[in-house]
């Protein structure tokens, strides 16, 4: 998010460009293709208010919910989920 608010500063910026690392979408069942398009976050449209949410979320309710978070979207960790969140 802060890439895009910097990018939204540059005057002469054209385009902003990112290509993920490995791991954005272990969420998806082995042995799964995944194409080369934008694919929808899994937990439906309102990913930026899913993510306000988060971040209100007292670190004692956050860390009893990690796991329930985890299992609900099929992410191994919070690694996964956020660089998934991230894309």
């Amino acid at each position: 998010m802060r890439v895009l608010d910097l990018a939204h500063q540059c005057e002469h910026l054209i385009a902003l460009h990112h290509v993920s690392t490995a791991f954005v979408n272990s969420n998806l069942p082995n042995n799964s293709v995944c194409t080369e398009e934008v694919l929808p976050w899994v937990g439906g449209e309102d990913w930026e208010a899913w993510i306000d949410n988060l971040i209100k979320m007292e670190p004692q309710m956050l860390e009893k919910e990690e796991p329930i978070i985890l299992k609900k979207f099929g992410f191994p960790n919070t690694y996964t989920l956020t660089k998934n969140l991230a894309e």
